[in-house]
């Protein structure tokens, strides 16, 4: 499927407009890249006229979830009809990013998929549809969405102004890559209790099987605030407990910028899980995930975070 020409966006959003529903417009595209058929869905401001240039937001499933599932957890088509930015939600190749971890038996692994040629080519085709604030991209991802996140961040920071891995940590193999060469304003958030990306690093494994091995997250973060040249140490606050039933307690560290004016804010949920903080019922997994934090909204912090930064 060609990207929606310009030239037809008012009149395709005034007609999906005027149905009278509510929440975004939702758009679902395919097309074929290196060879594979690819597919990534948009929400579009309901009010959203295409004559103004919006900030675009591309957030990244989890392995075997779907776009649909995380946009089900995370709810950020609210903050597009409450803000006026774009999301992007791109699918991976059998539900996995290549995300630098190379376990054999993934298709995405297996293939090589080219994950961040693809990515980038989906901000070009939304580019070209829609009038996009290029100095205001930026990139969320969820599990392995956070590591191919830290990915896209060390080998493609050219493409984002900040970004945002929640349950996530460094694939060590991304140390063979060549070192990044630009700073990135990142927000990290980690359960101390995560028991698919551990708190401590090393090999992970999913109900038996091995998916890789991982940075700890503490070092995860370590690389990042040098790769910055944050000042240190952090300033770390103790935040509200607001439901004190959910058994987690959030501390925030802030690592302030240094000369390249390029924060890091972790946080740090002890007694949290694998699960998005503030997230809403789990459609990935059918159920209400363990650990899961209602004392912070990722999904608000993502974007009061990345909407700060610029790139120049």
């Amino acid at each position: 499927m060609k990207a929606i020409r310009r030239a037809t966006l008012l009149g395709v959003l005034l007609a999906l407009g005027a149905v009278g529903c509510t929440g975004p417009i939702t758009l679902y595209e395919k097309f074929d890249y290196d060879g594979l058929a690819r597919e990534y869905v948009i929400e579009i401001p309901r009010d959203y006229d295409g004559t103004r240039s919006a900030p675009l937001l591309i957030v990244l499933h989890g392995a075997g979830q779907t776009p649909d599932e995380i946009r089900s957890v995370t709810q950020f088509g609210q903050l597009v009809e409450e803000i006026g930015f774009l999301a992007v939600y791109p699918e991976a190749i059998g539900l996995n990013w290549n995300d630098g971890r190379a376990v054999p038996g993934f298709p995405a692994y297996d293939l090589n998929v080219d994950d961040v040629g693809f990515i980038a080519t989906v901000i070009d085709r939304v580019a070209a549809a829609f009038p996009i604030d290029l100095s205001r991209i930026y990139a969320v991802g969820m599990s392995n969405g956070a590591l191919m996140t830290h990915r896209l961040a060390w080998e493609a920071p050219e493409l984002f102004a900040a970004a945002a891995a929640v349950m996530g940590a460094i694939p060590v193999n991304l140390s063979a890559l060549p070192y990044p060469g630009a700073s990135m304003p990142m927000l990290i958030i980690n359960g101390t209790e995560d028991d698919v990306v551990p708190w401590e690093g090393g090999d992970v494994y999913y109900e038996g099987q091995f998916i890789g091995t991982l940075a700890s997250v503490p070092d995860s973060v370590a690389f990042w605030v040098a790769h910055n040249h944050c000042l240190e140490p952090p300033q770390v606050v103790a935040l509200e407990d607001v439901d004190p039933q959910d058994g987690t307690r959030v501390y925030k560290e802030y690592y302030a910028p240094g000369p390249e004016d390029a924060e890091i804010v972790f946080y740090r949920i002890e007694g949290g899980g694998h699960a998005w903080p503030g997230g809403e019922y789990n459609l990935w997994l059918n159920a209400v995930m363990p650990g899961l934090s209602r004392d912070i909204n990722a999904s608000r912090l993502t974007w009061q975070f990345c909407s700060q930064y610029q790139r120049q």
